[in-house]
Formats: C-alpha cells, sequence, structure tokens
C-alpha cells in the first residue's frame, strides 16, 4: 500500500477527546503520515485512541490509517508500517480523556498534607491504572470498571504497581478512608490470572497496619510469588498541615521493621533466590542503620518508591572517585543543600570528593520549614526552604548546588513555584541543579 498524500478529508468533524501531538520523531509512522506538533489524532484504523497506550497497540498493524484533525480540517493518510518502525509521536497528556482521579479518603495521602496557594498540578488525587503501567505510579485499584478489567485481559498492561498496605479487608477499608473498597486479594488474583504481574507496596502506619498485620500483608503477597514480582516498605510520610492524629515511625520502630525484613528476605532467597521483600532506604536512616549492599536490592524493582537510590548513588561513587582529577580553584567554597535525613551520609562522599577534586565544597543540611521539621527529604525541599539556610551568608559561596529532586520532571520550578532563575536572582549567585556527586562536578565543569 503506497502512501497517498496528506489532504483534508471530506467528512463531520468527530466529537470526543483526541490527542493533541507535542512532538513528531523523524523516521517515524507519524512523520509520514504527515502529523505536526499542534494536530489532533482522531483515529487509527477507525478506532479512536483513548491515550497513548492505544497509539501504540493500535500502531503495531501493519497497514494504518491516521485521522487527524489541524484546526477545522480533518485529514486522512494510510500508509504501510515498515518493519521496527516506530510510532514517533509524543502527546501534551498521555491520556486523552483525562487522568483518572483517586476516589479513595487515606488519612495519609500526601496530597491533601498540601497547603492551599501551590500550582494546581500539586493537588491532583492520580489513581490511573495506565499511568501506573507507563510510569510506575502506585495505584489502589479501587477505582476500575468493568471496562477497564476488558481491557486489562485484551491489552495485558504489565507490570503494574499496585499499594495494597493491607490484605485485610476491613484494615484496608480504614486506610484508603471508605467502607466499600474492592477486595484487593480477589483483585490481585484477578489480574495474575490475566498474565498481569504487580509490584506491591505498604505504606507503614503506626499503630494500624505495623506488627502483625504487616506481617500478614508481606506474608499473604509473598504466596503470590512470582507474579507478585516485589513487596515494598515505605514508612508514612506526615507535613506539619497533616489534620488527622497520625504520627511518624520511631527509630526503634524503623529497627524492628528492618529485622522483620532481613528475616523475610532470608526465607525468600532460600525458597525463591530474591530477597522479594524490600525497606525503602528512609527506614535505614531513620534507624541510624548502614544502608544494606546492593545484593539486597536485587535489580532494584522499585528504585522510583526510593528503595535503593542511596545505595545506587553510593556504588555509583565508589566506581567513579578514583577518576576524579584533580582542578584548579582558587574562589569562594561552593554550597551544596540537601535533606536533613540523606546528611550524614552525604557529608562523607563530598568530603571524599572534595578532598579528590581540589573544590572546596560544604554541605549544608536544610530543615523543611515549609512542610514541617519531620519532612526530612531533600524532594521536599522548596525555595524557601533554601532562602532559610542560607540566611545572610549568600556572599561567602561561589555557587550552589541544590537537589534536582527539589524541581518538577521539567526542572523549571519547585514547589513554592520558584524557577532556578528565580532563585540564582535572590541569593546572587549560580544554582546548579545536580544529584549524583559526578553531576556537580559536570555542573562545575561543563564541557
Amino acid at each position: 500500500m503506497k502512501p497517498r498524500p496528506s489532504s483534508p478529508a471530506v467528512e463531520t468533524l468527530p466529537s470526543g477527546p483526541c490527542g493533541v501531538v507535542a512532538r513528531v520523531a523523524p523516521r517515524g509512522v507519524g512523520q509520514r503520515a504527515g502529523l505536526r506538533p499542534g494536530d489532533c489524532l482522531v483515529s487509527i484504523n477507525g478506532q479512536r485512541p483513548r491515550d497513548a497506550i492505544d497509539v501504540q497497540f493500535l500502531c503495531a498493524d501493519e497497514n494504518l490509517e491516521f485521522v487527524y484533525r489541524r484546526g477545522e480540517q480533518l485529514f486522512r493518510r494510510r500508509l504501510r508500517r515498515r518493519e521496527r518502525e516506530g510510532v514517533g509521536l509524543d502527546f501534551s497528556a498521555p491520556f486523552f480523556d483525562g487522568l483518572r482521579e483517586c476516589n479513595n479518603h487515606c488519612s495519609f495521602c500526601f496530597v491533601r498534607q498540601m497547603p492551599a496557594g501551590l500550582r494546581p498540578t500539586l493537588y491532583i488525587f492520580d489513581d490511573d491504572y495506565r499511568y501506573s503501567f507507563l510510569h510506575g505510579g502506585f495505584v489502589t485499584l479501587t477505582n476500575l470498571t468493568e471496562e477497564d478489567w476488558s481491557r486489562l485481559e485484551q491489552q495485558r498492561l504489565s507490570p503494574l504497581y499496585v499499594s495494597v498496605h493491607a490484605t485485610d479487608p476491613a484494615l484496608r477499608a480504614r486506610l484508603l478512608g471508605r467502607r466499600d473498597t474492592p477486595p484487593i486479594l480477589e483483585q490481585l488474583s484477578r489480574l495474575l490470572d490475566l498474565g498481569i504481574e504487580v509490584h506491591t507496596q505498604i505504606v507503614v502506619v503506626p499503630e494500624i497496619n505495623d506488627g502483625a498485620a504487616l506481617i500478614q500483608t508481606v506474608e499473604t503477597l509473598a504466596a503470590l510469588y512470582p507474579g507478585v514480582l516485589s513487596i515494598g516498605i515505605v514508612p508514612v510520610g506526615l507535613t506539619r498541615f497533616h489534620a488527622g492524629r497520625l504520627r511518624r515511625n520511631t527509630p526503634a520502630e524503623a529497627e524492628r521493621v528492618l529485622e522483620q525484613v532481613e528475616e523475610w528476605q532470608r526465607r525468600y532467597r532460600r525458597a525463591h533466590g530474591l530477597g522479594l521483600v524490600y525497606a525503602s532506604d528512609e527506614w535505614h536512616l531513620i534507624a541510624g542503620r548502614p544502608l544494606p549492599p546492593a545484593e539486597y536490592y536485587d535489580d532494584y524493582p522499585q528504585l522510583e518508591n526510593g528503595i535503593g537510590l542511596t545505595r545506587q548513588m553510593l556504588d555509583d561513587w565508589e566506581a567513579e572517585r578514583r577518576r576524579v582529577q584533580r582542578r584548579a580553584w582558587d574562589g569562594p567554597p561552593v554550597a551544596c543543600i540537601c535533606g536533613t535525613l540523606i546528611a550524614p551520609i552525604l557529608r562523607q562522599v563530598l568530603a571524599d570528593l572534595s578532598a579528590r577534586s581540589g573544590i572546596p565544597l560544604t554541605l549544608i543540611p536544610a530543615p523543611n520549614h515549609f512542610f514541617g521539621a519531620e519532612v526530612t527529604v531533600s524532594g521536599l525541599l522548596t525555595a524557601g526552604d533554601v532562602l532559610a539556610v542560607m540566611g545572610q551568608t549568600a556572599g561567602a559561596w561561589s555557587s550552589v548546588c541544590l537537589p534536582r529532586s527539589m524541581f518538577n520532571a521539567e526542572a523549571t520550578v519547585t514547589l513554592d513555584d520558584w524557577s532556578p532563575a528565580r532563585l540564582a536572582a535572590e541569593l546572587g549567585l549560580p544554582v546548579h541543579l545536580t544529584g549524583a556527586p559526578d553531576a556537580i562536578l559536570a555542573a562545575l565543569f561543563p564541557s
């Protein structure tokens, strides 16, 4: 089938949502179909895609017909997909019919702990299984319809990332803040029967789903291996805006969780050859324990959930440190900002980097004034926290390195809506967004 020139199709403009094209990659079927940024993709082979996932599935056919809208005109283009040819389309939003919102009322929900006045995107209660498939976000599965289940069966969207918290129905209903919570074990079994694998997480809330409840939940999930690929255990996070009566885990409670996870890991390594249950980095830091070796994390199945990120950073630095070259530096020192939790580990790394490179690096742990002192991770620092900790000392530094995780995905704004340029102007210093130690060198000495 030879491609035909793109031309307006003589037909009625369809109603309903469509995918707005943000970028067209070269040498993809999208480019050959004549699509441009700003066009609205209406249908592929007569079917209206609901999201970017549908686009990938529909473009798996050899013979393709695209219908798209440009302004008030509708275009039709037929072509034959070449072997291994990609779609080559990015969209302004991955879901053309809108993001599926959460219908739960978890007392520990972080969105509900946001103060008023921040940018609107921070108040979105997302709980979309499609986002889970595409980006590894955790979902509760409480808002699935039979149409969703039919799609899961047809497209086998695997793996999914599921927030379980508790397998006991009554306890899970309490944690999710709703009485009509679908039975999670039935849902997980249904997914596994469809051939869909899952990564699971448990947010541990002291005196609610810890202790015996945590043991029951983990061992029930572990019985579903190999369909359940991993079980991540994360401490609850609470800000000063939390309206309930919950509390954070203590160092002693963190120690008990870690001991229990180690017991599970020994058991499941004997049975399955992998640890299966993994405690997030925060548990080790709360307990004041050294981080476990890389073997603890197997293939890092929940890295984006903060499970193994610090160990990976340390191992990457160990591999890089001997290659660091000494630099000429005659200016003031560089200020490196971080959250208070990671400070003891970063202080050792930066001292080593400073000694090897000859660059005077000073670590400055920043208390979180915005969300409260109990929020100790770097990713939840705000521009206000940085300004507070720098105080009147900005003139003592040559530049400041800020955690990349403080900023949104595009690295354009902080949680309190400050851009790097605005922060730099306020501080009167160059601002670098960094993460790993080698990123600090790359920022200070761009090639």
